[in-house]
């Protein structure tokens, strides 16, 4: 993503040229993008291609991408959007422009399939750390190919957060394990260049995860739970902190590993406050039949409370709560520890749940 400021002729004296180029460029600040929408950016295929940021308030902001063309005008708050139709192909930047002259490019954007994960600690556990670290990079048979983006963690500190980054061995073995493997199968599946947006965070609970909108639900009598991990732990304190600056971004599925943190609390209710949160995912995204498959937990003998086998239940209940809802069952998988280094099986059956295919 590329900033442009007016261009000031050379021939002023170099003080006077240095200070003018500055004050060209300050009232340019006003233009912005989030870092989802950056260089490298992968835009949801057969789609419209939203685009949103600040810009001076009331101030005209103008969008193209391959021949397609919007505009809108900045609120009041200075914030706009435009949602441009769908490209037949993506060619060349993006270029967004204000009517004071500011120009922004988002280059190297592409077409093809987005999925979002999220969930905690068993989503964001890193490649790295896995026992399938050596598939880090490996090509695909092309057009096959994997992008990925880590959403900024306020909190939290990544690298290589707030970037679309292509494939490779080091930008993988930093990236979300399951997100990466599952993504990669969905590559192969659908011939096409896959772009991966991982939002998930570690030690988080599902009421961490619902938008402003729905947190009556999940904490009623405005209860706020906090966590001595890490601010975001506390209720929306997590959606608002990391998924909230993506949205609403166009994905076609979004793919979720969570519930670890909610057998000592919520196991009795998990079901009806997973089934509450992705409803109003949804909603932030306006994308009303976004299709969620979960990773069911899997047996876990080391914890001896009904609670974690409480929570496997509502999960499975959850199901049938919500259309569009696809769980992954966790069936024959027993898992010696919380965090389990082999996610090749849990990626295979999130696949298979999201396209109905076998890897």
């Amino acid at each position: 993503m590329m900033r442009i400021c007016p261009a000031l002729p050379a021939s002023l004296p170099r003080q006077l040229l240095a200070t003018a180029l500055l004050l060209a460029c300050l009232p340019a600040m006003a233009l912005g993008l989030p870092p989802v929408l950056s260089d490298g950016a992968v835009f949801q295929r057969g789609k419209p291609v939203r685009l949103w940021g600040t810009a001076k308030p009331g101030e005209k902001v103008t969008a193209a991408w391959s021949g397609v063309t919007g505009s809108a005008s900045a609120t009041d708050a200075g914030t706009w959007r435009i949602d441009l139709a769908a490209p037949q192909q993506a060619a060349g930047d993006i270029v967004v422009t204000a009517a004071g002259g500011e120009q922004m490019r988002i280059r190297n954007a592409v077409l093809g399939q987005v999925w979002l994960c999220g969930g905690q600690s068993n989503m964001a556990m890193q490649l790295r750390r896995t026992d399938q670290a050596g598939m880090a990079g490996q090509a695909l048979a092309a057009p096959a190919r994997v992008r990925m983006f880590r959403a900024p963690t306020p909190d939290v500190n990544r690298s290589g957060e707030g970037v679309w980054v292509d494939d490779s061995r080091d930008a993988a073995l930093g990236f979300s394990a399951v997100c990466y493997l599952t993504g990669r199968l969905l590559a192969t599946h659908y011939k096409d260049v896959v772009g991966l947006v991982d939002t998930s965070v570690g030690a988080t609970g599902i009421e961490a995860w619902v938008p402003e909108s729905g947190q009556a639900i999940v904490t009623p009598q405005g209860r706020q739970r906090r966590s001595n991990r890490h601010s975001m732990a506390g209720a929306g304190a997590a959606f608002n902190a990391v998924v909230k600056p993506v949205a609403p971004f166009t994905a076609r599925g979004l793919l979720w590993y969570q519930g670890e943190g909610d057998y000592r609390r919520n196991s009795g209710r998990y079901a009806e406050l997973f089934v509450a949160t992705m409803a109003h995912w949804r909603k932030q995204f306006e994308q009303p039949d976004l299709p969620i498959v979960y990773m069911q937990l899997p047996q876990y003998d080391a914890i001896k409370t009904g609670g974690w086998e409480e929570v496997r239940s509502q999960q499975a209940k959850a199901e049938r709560m919500l259309p569009g809802l696809r769980m992954a069952a966790s069936n024959g998988i027993v898992a010696a520890e919380i965090h389990p280094t082999d996610k090749m099986e849990v990626a295979r059956r999130l696949f298979a749940r999201a396209t109905a295919a076998t890897p």
